[in-house]
């Protein structure tokens, strides 16, 4: 018999991947909005994003912290990395309040304008930041963990994060 249940490690490199294709949706969307200036269509994009994000970020930030602290305490994983990491989490949150900020700005202000450019930035910052977080964790840590967990270490935190998910 196949065994098609994934690891923790696993689940959070899936995980990466369905944020990913939400991202380059996005991503898509902004590249758009620099030749057509369609505010609406980008909006529309990133709130599915931002729908998403909202409890998805939460989530997996919560499995992954499970996941560095065990490896902290058991592999004596660098934690200086690891902290990093995890303030990259709260850089990205404060990202993506910037971004939806200026949303309701042009929702709750029509007559004012906001600098495209600006808008243009603060998305490109977000997407950049995430991406280059997704890959600092594939390649440092979740390798790291598929290398040096042992199948007893992985049962372990699979149980602890069972039941983070969405419901």
């Amino acid at each position: 018999m196949i065994n098609t249940i994934l690891s923790p490690v696993d689940v959070l490199c899936k995980e990466h991947e369905v944020c990913s294709v939400k991202l380059t949706n996005l991503e898509k969307c902004l590249y758009d909005f620099k030749e057509t200036k369609d505010i609406d269509k980008l909006r529309t994009s990133f709130e599915e994003f931002y729908n998403y994000m909202k409890i998805g970020h939460k989530l997996h930030t919560l499995k992954e912290e499970i996941l560095f602290k065990f490896m902290i305490k058991n592999l004596n994983f660098e934690n200086t990395f690891i902290n990093r990491l995890l303030d990259e989490h709260d850089t990205e949150l404060l990202l993506l309040q910037d971004i939806t900020d200026i949303f309701l700005h042009i929702t709750d202000f029509p007559d004012i304008r906001i600098d495209n450019d600006e808008l243009i930035f603060l998305i490109s910052e977000f997407i950049s930041t995430l991406r280059k977080h997704f890959w600092d964790e594939e390649k440092h840590v979740f390798n790291f963990a598929k290398e040096n967990l042992t199948d007893k270490d992985l049962e372990f935190i699979s149980s602890k994060i069972k039941n983070i998910r969405f419901y």
